[in-house]
């Protein structure tokens, strides 16, 4: 039998969905425009998956290997200036952030930014900039005019309509709200497409596969992150069902061996009660 770990990554491969090629088509007018975006949405409604899949989907540039298209991903830390342009520089040479001064550590990425040639930048989690952040950020795209895209929660959108923040938010040429998936998109898209050697064996055929995408979309309302929390933990169950069973059957033969798990909405139910137990 074999075992499969399943992640984020692995048990649901990526879905071009609609709002995904919507997503690539904002992207590319804010490159072409060499301007600002802003993606905003829930947590845990896709937008950072979608933000690595564009960058994975650029060809590679000669000087480099890398994608053209840079991504940052900012922790809570990165709140200041200073803090923004040392984790930009950690970030293009992969390695731990240093303390330089604000300008010091801006002149290097900017340098950097030239050097690599990258062509587009994404901000993940923009709402973790403080003010002198946010205003290091339109500093950066007034000395290099490169392209820029934000992604933050929705919630951090009023924020920028605040007078102070006229000179960041008046660059931003397009803002694109990232949606939770859809009961039809979850049936449709997401379910048929699980990995091929996971226990999750599903057909949008089957009489049972509205109930499966309507109880899945009950308990996560569409989050797509806690879509694959209650995915992996209900394929768990199933793989360790099939463990017990094949060790009862070896070692106790004369024993009725136990019930397998199967991939309903019950299971759903109780994946979503595990995961919610645990805290994750």
């Amino acid at each position: 039998m074999t075992i499969f770990s399943s992640n984020a990554e692995g048990l649901v491969p990526f879905i071009a969905t609609k709002q995904y090629k919507e997503f690539k088509e904002i992207c590319d007018y804010v490159r072409r425009k060499r301007a600002m975006g802003l993606i905003h949405g829930k947590a845990g409604a896709g937008k950072s998956r979608a933000a690595l899949r564009y960058v994975e989907e650029q060809g590679r540039m000669a000087v480099n290997g890398e994608s053209p298209v840079f991504y940052i991903h900012l922790e809570q830390t990165d709140k200041t200036d200073r803090a923004f342009y040392n984790a930009l520089v950690a970030t293009i040479l992969k390695q731990p952030p240093e303390n330089t001064t604000a300008t010091v550590a801006s002149n290097e990425a900017k340098r950097l930014l030239i050097k690599y040639q990258y062509e587009f930048v994404f901000i993940d989690e923009f709402q973790f900039l403080q003010d002198s952040g946010l205003e290091a950020v339109r500093t950066l795209w007034d000395k290099l005019h490169i392209p820029m895209m934000f992604f933050t929660m929705t919630e951090f959108t009023g924020k920028l309509v605040k007078a102070r923040y006229d000179q960041l938010r008046t660059r931003i040429v397009k803002v694109f709200p990232f949606d939770t998936l859809k009961i039809e998109q979850i049936k449709r898209d997401l379910l048929p497409n699980l990995d091929k050697h996971a226990h999750l064996t599903y057909s949008p055929t089957q009489d049972d596969a509205e109930a499966i995408a309507k109880t899945l979309f009950k308990v996560t309302g569409g989050n797509f992150r806690d879509i694959i929390k209650i995915l992996d933990q209900a394929n768990e169950l199933i793989e360790l069902s099939l463990l017990a069973r094949k060790h009862v059957l070896k070692t106790k033969p004369d024993e009725a061996p136990p019930d397998l798990y199967t991939f309903d909405a019950q299971l759903i139910i109780e994946a979503a009660e595990m995961t919610k137990g645990l805290g994750l």
